[in-house]
C-alpha cells in the first residue's frame, strides 16, 4: 500500500506522545487545526480510527495504541540514518540544559577539557532550574538533581552524594568550631531544597538543639559563594563542594555525613534517541565522575 506522508506520521505521533493536540502542534510549530487535519487524513487513508476525544484530552483506539510506540521507534531510526548522511549533521550546535548551580560549581571547571579534546563539537548550555520539554525546547541532553521520576524522558543515575558541613578555613581567624554542638553559636547556612539543620544536628546526636533560624539559598552554588566569603557554616552537597574541598577553600567540620535525598541523572527524551555528539558529550561526563572516584558520595 501506499505509505502515508510523513506530516501526517508525526502529527499523529505527537499527539498520541503528548494525549493533547494543542502540545503536539507547539512541538511541530503548526496550528492545532493543521495536525487535527494531519490526522483525520492519516485515519482516512488508513481507514481506521487511531484517536478519540476522551474529555477534554484525546485516548487512543486500540490502533492506535497499536500503531503509536512503533511508529516512535521508527521515527527515531529514520532520523539517526538522515544523522549518518547529512553533511551538516555533526556541525550542529549539541544543547544541554543544566542546573546553574551544577554548571558553575562542577561542569563549567571541567569543560575546558573537553572542548580541548572535541574541538569539532559545538555547545550551547542553557543553564535553567525548569524542566524543559527536550522536543519543543530544542534540547539534545540535560542533567537533573532530583528523584529520577521524570515523565516523557529516560533518566540514567550518575552519582549520589552525601549532606556536609563546611566553612571556610579562614572563618573566625581559622578558630574553626571542633564538635556538633559548637555549631549552635555560628550563623548556619543551608540549602532550601535538601535537609534542614535540625535533621543534620539530630543525626549528629545533639538531640535538643535548637539551631538559630538557618539563612536558606534556593541556589546551591549561593550557598557555597557565601560559605566561602566566610559568612557562617554550610550544610552543602558534596559533588558541588568537591572541586573547593579538594583545593583547601573549604574545610569540612567534625559531624555525620548523611546521604543526600537526591542524585544527579542525565535526561535523554524517551522516544527520540540521542545524537552521536550528545553521546559524546556523556561518556565524557561519565569518565570525569569516575575520576572523582568516591570521594563525592
Amino acid at each position: 500500500m501506499r505509505l502515508p506522508s510523513l506530516p501526517a506520521l508525526r502529527a499523529f505521533e505527537a499527539t498520541a506522545r503528548h494525549a493533547s493536540l494543542r502540545l503536539a502542534a507547539q512541538e511541530l510549530h503548526v496550528t492545532h487545526g493543521a495536525v487535527s487535519h494531519q490526522i483525520k487524513f492519516l485515519q482516512e487513508m488508513l481507514g481506521v480510527q487511531l484517536m478519540e476525544r476522551q474529555g477534554r484530552g484525546i485516548a487512543l483506539t486500540p490502533a492506535g495504541q497499536r500503531l503509536a510506540p512503533q511508529l516512535s521507534d521508527a521515527l527515531a531510526r529514520l532520523a539517526r540514518v538522515i544523522e549518518t548522511v547529512h553533511p551538516q549533521a555533526h556541525d550542529q550546535p549539541l544543547r544541554i540544559s543544566v542546573l546553574p548551580s551544577f554548571a558553575a560549581k562542577w561542569l563549567l571547571p571541567r569543560l575546558s577539557t573537553f572542548m580541548s579534546d572535541h574541538p569539532e563539537i559545538a555547545l550551547t548550555l542553557d543553564a535553567n532550574v525548569n524542566i524543559v520539554n527536550m522536543r519543543s525546547g530544542g534540547i539534545d541532553l540535560a542533567f537533573r538533581y532530583g528523584p529520577g521520576l521524570w515523565s516523557g524522558v529516560l533518566a540514567e543515575r550518575l552519582i549520589g552524594e552525601e549532606m556536609l558541613v563546611v566553612c571556610s578555613p579562614s572563618y573566625r581567624d581559622g578558630k574553626l568550631p571542633k564538635r556538633p554542638k559548637d555549631l549552635l553559636r555560628h550563623p548556619l547556612l543551608r540549602d532550601e531544597s535538601t535537609l534542614s539543620w535540625t535533621d543534620w544536628f539530630r543525626a549528629a546526636g545533639v538531640i535538643d538543639a535548637v539551631p538559630k533560624p538557618a539563612v536558606a539559598f534556593s541556589d546551591a552554588s549561593l550557598l557555597l559563594q557565601a560559605v566561602l566569603a566566610g559568612q557562617g557554616v554550610g550544610l552543602v552537597r558534596s559533588v558541588l563542594a568537591h572541586d573547593d574541598l579538594a583545593a583547601g577553600r573549604l574545610h569540612r567540620l567534625p559531624g555525620s555525613r548523611l546521604p543526600a535525598p537526591f542524585a544527579y541523572y542525565a535526561v535523554t527524551d524517551q522516544h527520540c534517541s540521542l545524537s552521536s555528539n550528545g553521546e559524546v558529550f556523556l561518556e565524557w561526563v561519565r569518565g570525569q565522575i569516575k575520576a572523582m572516584g568516591g570521594s563525592a558520595f
